[in-house]
């Protein structure tokens, strides 16, 4: 059902488009104008009210029984009812009815009537027999006047535009572009909160304020080295030639040898000296000879491998004793060294393909996590390394794979920083709310395990102050006097100081779009909390 409005006889069109802007839920109006009320006597007025109706999805329509609100009604698009009985009839009127009345528009009227006063028959002066005729003065046109003669030439038209387009670029200028500020200085109070915020991998119930999720963010990169040279250097040790001895008792007396571990054998140039070590002691007869011997080379090396029939010499043995070796003797080696794999070897390798790969991970973690944070304090890394040699093989060169493999916790800092600051407000009493100051929030991580497990401790600190409705504000500031608007402000709100700028500063009121009207607030004077 469309909402009655009822108007004033001295309202003003500022008080109709207050009234259509109060109505939040209405969509169909009704405004019933007495027949004193003039405030539609204007296209402006009327056209103003019909943009602010469309602007705000109303359908509005007017009633008046005076001729002239009718008209110009009509002309701007309004339903029209002359009465409230023919309104809750539908009988709607399109045109006026009472001939008496005139529903040209005062554009169109002025200089019509000027054209009438122009064009007039001029009465012939009376003429007294005395008095000379009166003399002729020459005839002086007004604006009006001549905006009739351009209209009696065919010009109506292109003056009747011209002047639309005036009157559309001043409604643009005063009503529709025009912008404000308005700057609410406000006593604050400051207030901090230290909460405790635990996270996981595992989403937080709706009602827990004070959690937040986590992710686990993994990442493996792995890179072969073929054919790396081997650089280590492995000693091989001299080894002392062998030979095989027979010895020999010449005594012809009878008498026998008895062959131990304390003799020496040498060769019959004395060069070489071998060790004459007996599985037990021999005992020779008197012209006998003993089982081949062994005896090795006191100094090891290539010089022990004698030719044979060279180990002649028995030191500390009777004359009548002598040796002799059957064979050369033989496996006498010089000490040396050989080309081998080193731990150092691999471990050069490891750190080096290691380092790289260990770079490459963490850009792959950083890319995973996205816009999430990635905890320092929660990265792993394992560096793990396979050959086909291990550590001492005597080759030149071996093949290895390294794979490096990471893992660290992220979480949505925003995230953290909502909680932050839903905890900073529950530090607000009833009544007050959190200022436009950008609150102060901070966290550091306290605790975390290989799970995705994490505590935080965060700060959060801001200013309070008593709440403040900007719509309300601006419902009942729009259209209004820069003084007005800060009255009513300084009145109904707890404010130090109201700073109002507009552009253009022409304007003397602010605009009546409230959505061009800029509300905000700051503090001023804070008090710690």
């Amino acid at each position: 059902m469309p909402k009655l409005i009822y108007a004033e006889p001295d309202d003003e069109i500022t008080n109709l488009v207050d009234r259509l802007r109060s109505e939040k839920t209405e969509k169909e109006l009704v405004f019933v104008l007495p027949g004193s009320s003039r405030v539609m006597h204007s296209n402006l007025n009327a056209r103003l009210l019909r943009q602010y109706s469309n602007s705000l999805g109303k359908s509005t329509s007017v009633v008046s029984p005076d001729p002239r609100t009718q008209s110009i009604a009509i002309e701007t698009g309004f339903s029209v009812f002359p009465t409230v009985g023919a309104f809750e009839s539908g009988n709607a009127i399109d045109k006026v009815v009472n001939t008496g009345s005139s529903v040209l528009t005062p554009s169109v009227l002025g200089p019509l009537q000027a054209l009438a006063e122009e064009f007039a028959p001029v009465p012939a002066p009376r003429r007294s027999r005395t008095a000379a005729p009166p003399p002729v003065a020459s005839r002086v046109r007004t604006p009006a006047a001549a905006a009739a003669v351009a209209a009696r030439s065919g010009y109506l038209p292109y003056v009747l535009g011209g002047i639309g387009v005036l009157l559309i670029a001043l409604i643009l200028f005063l009503f529709v572009l025009p912008s404000a500020t308005v700057q609410v200085v406000i006593p604050a109070r400051a207030i901090s909160s230290t909460p405790t915020i635990t996270g996981s991998t595992t989403a937080p119930a709706p009602a827990d304020t004070s959690s937040i999720q986590t992710t686990i963010q993994q990442a493996q990169e792995q890179q072969a080295a073929a054919t790396v040279t081997s650089t280590g250097q492995k000693p091989i040790p001299a080894v002392p030639a062998t030979a095989q001895v027979v010895i020999t008792n010449n005594n012809a007396l009878g008498i026998q040898f008895q062959a131990g571990h304390g003799y020496e054998l040498s060769t019959t140039d004395g060069a070489q000296k071998f060790t004459f070590v007996p599985a037990a002691d021999l005992t020779i007869g008197s012209g006998k000879s003993s089982p081949p011997q062994p005896v090795t080379s006191k100094s090891p090396g290539v010089g022990g491998n004698v030719p044979a029939h060279t180990i002649t010499q028995i030191s500390g043995a009777p004359p009548t004793v002598t040796a002799d070796n059957s064979a050369a003797a033989a496996g006498g080696v010089d000490a040396s060294s050989k080309t081998v794999v080193s731990q150092a070897d691999q471990d050069g390798v490891k750190k080096s393909l290691g380092d790289q790969l260990t770079t490459k991970v963490k850009a792959d973690l950083l890319k995973s996590a996205g816009t999430q944070k990635l905890l320092d304090e929660t990265f792993v890394l394992s560096v793990d390394a396979t050959f086909d040699h291990k550590p001492g093989d005597e080759v030149p060169n071996f093949n290895g794979t390294v794979t490096v493999k990471a893992s660290q916790v992220s979480l949505d800092d925003a995230k953290v920083k909502e909680v932050l600051k839903a905890a900073l407000k529950k530090q607000a009493p009833a009544g007050y709310d959190l200022t436009d100051n950008p609150p102060k929030l901070a966290w550091t991580l306290v605790q975390h395990d290989d799970k995705g497990g994490v505590v935080l401790n965060g700060s959060a600190s801001g200013f309070m102050a008593s709440a403040i409705n900007k719509e309300d504000i601006r419902s009942h500031i729009t259209g209004k006097s820069i003084a007005k608007a800060r009255s009513y402000i300084q009145s109904n709100i707890d404010a130090k100081n109201v700073f109002i700028s507009e552009s253009p500063s022409l304007v003397p009121w602010l605009p009546y779009i409230g959505g061009r009207i800029n509300i905000y607030t700051t503090v001023e004077n804070t008090t710690p909390g």
